[in-house]
């Protein structure tokens, strides 16, 4: 089996959630590309494109149209914002030397064997260690979201800081952080984080403990997120008894 960090952040969030995402690839009853969601997801295609490219924010605003494609209306309304977003972007970014962009990391854990993948948003290594960046954006004021990506109190970069250090084989200083872009044209640069051995192993520890529950039988529990989730009415009709089976549909269908 196949699992992702992303993966194993919704089934913390909500085993039955991940359970209907992932294992059941049940599409969403709400629509994926918001307009926040169309824009987080063009400033994410053009600083990739920068920072395998020309390592600009002009070369990243040209990426983000390019993500737009035919889609004339989108780049209309939110492009302005997207464009903002990316001006900003600091300049040691664009001074990165070896940037690796997107890099899927595979683990192999377990007598089964399950694999655990994942794939920063950017990382390098130099002199001082390895250094891991998530990309985070937003609509509102980017300070505002700073609590939401604490980089030792969010698991994730901890988690790719841990596969990070699989791929390298070998330990290093390891360091996390965020760079949150905002379409208002500001960012935010949290501080970098310095991640310590106790750290690692306790993220990996945790990562193993969180994959076995994964592989166990479905956990069926309700709270009161449950009237805010994509899959709300197919749980409503598997609760009561229903076929609910037949309104799934599955992604790519």
């Amino acid at each position: 089996m196949r699992v992702s960090v992303t993966e194993m952040a919704v089934w913390q969030e909500c085993p039955l959630k991940w359970w209907y995402k992932y294992h059941e690839r049940a599409r969403s009853e709400i629509p994926e590309q918001t307009g926040p969601m169309l824009s987080g997801a063009a400033i994410h295609a053009g600083l990739e494109t920068a920072l395998l490219g020309d390592k600009s924010s002009e070369a990243a605003w040209l990426g983000a149209q390019h993500f737009f494609g035919d889609n004339e209306e989108g780049l209309a309304k939110f492009g302005p914002g997207v464009k903002r977003a990316l001006m900003a972007a600091p300049k040691w970014l664009w001074e990165v030397k070896v940037p690796q962009v997107e890099l899927k990391l595979e683990e192999t854990w377990g007598r089964d064997k399950h694999v655990v993948v994942g794939k920063p948003d950017l990382w390098w290594v130099d002199g001082t260690g390895a250094h891991i960046v998530e990309f985070k954006s937003t609509s509102d004021e980017p300070s505002r979201k700073l609590m939401d990506y604490q980089p030792l109190g969010n698991p994730q970069p901890l988690r790719y800081a841990v596969l990070v250090e699989k791929y390298l084989k070998g330990t290093m200083p390891m360091y996390v952080r965020h760079l949150i872009f905002s379409t208002q044209g500001k960012m935010f640069e949290g501080a970098e984080a310095p991640v310590s051995r106790k750290v690692l192993e306790r993220e990996e520890t945790e990562m193993r403990e969180i994959l076995g529950k994964m592989m166990g039988p479905p956990i069926w529990h309700r709270s009161w997120q449950c009237g805010r989730c994509a899959y709300r009415e197919v749980d409503e009709v598997r609760v009561t008894g229903g076929d609910w089976e037949s309104m799934l549909t599955k992604e790519g269908e």
